[in-house]
């Protein structure tokens, strides 16, 4: 509810328009950090940008990341770390666009997925409502794949999205 409160507040505007979405992104990052009890030390690294987006877009897609971002925070790093938990949780958003489509790729370096995960069948609401908003109301695609140990380990999930909606 906290994250539909940030979003809306800054996304109050009417469709159509148009918002500087990497300001919504340090929002988002604020909201997670602080409303995210972590069990030990995770960091979320942001790089790159999305410029300016129309809210059309932008709304659902804040909506999208910050549940991913929540996501990734709270269960990547569940049971890792070892008795003394010195692995420090790193979170990383990586923005960009690609012609007409905005990326983004969360990556975290903690536990990965369950070995028969299916984002299909996924058995959370939150990642269902995301699931649906990036495919249907966004008309994008979302992957969400385990990172091999050999580089580094963790979840990448992906997201590519219209910069614009056909009206």
């Amino acid at each position: 509810m906290r994250s539909i409160a940030v979003v809306h507040e800054v996304l109050s505007r009417e469709p159509g328009e148009e918002v500087v979405f990497d300001e919504i992104v340090r929002s988002i990052v604020l909201l997670v950090e602080d409303t995210v009890l972590a069990l030990h030390p995770v960091e979320i690294v942001v790089n790159g940008e999305l410029g300016t987006l129309q809210t059309d877009v932008a709304t659902p897609l804040a909506l999208a990341l910050t549940e991913l971002l929540t996501n990734a925070v709270e269960h990547a790093f569940i049971d890792f770390g070892g008795p003394d938990n010195e692995h420090v949780g790193v979170v990383t958003l990586d923005l960009s666009i690609e012609g007409d489509y905005a990326v983004a790729e969360i990556r975290d370096n903690g536990r990965g997925l369950e070995d028969d995960f299916k984002l299909e069948v996924a058995t959370s609401l939150g990642l269902s409502i995301v699931r649906d908003l990036v495919r249907s109301q966004l008309n994008g695609t979302i992957e969400m794949t385990n990172v091999a140990y050999a580089d580094g380990g963790g979840t990448l999930i992906r997201v590519v999205v219209p910069t614009e909606l056909a009206n």
